[in-house]
């Protein structure tokens, strides 16, 4: 576990001080696009034919419940 420990500062001290080095520089800030040229223009509502409903299935028929088998019969 201390090899583990030690592998792992090895490797994010200099990794650390790389970032600091190379990331001196200041980013631009970001600028919000014109509201004129982003605008995408909407599409004309189109209305929406209305589907046809479903007939009603018709009920399914009633099933007998199977009887029991009686209780001193061998089980399969």
């Amino acid at each position: 576990m201390a090899i583990r420990k030690i592998f792992v500062l090895a490797l994010t001290v200099p990794l650390c001080a790389l970032a600091v080095a190379c990331g001196g520089g200041e980013m631009p800030e970001a600028q919000a696009p014109d509201t004129e040229t982003a605008a995408t223009p909407e599409a004309p509502e189109t209305a929406a034919p209305e589907a046809p409903e479903a007939p009603e299935a018709p009920a399914a028929p009633e099933t007998p419940e199977a009887p029991e088998a009686p209780s001193d019969a061998p089980a399969e």
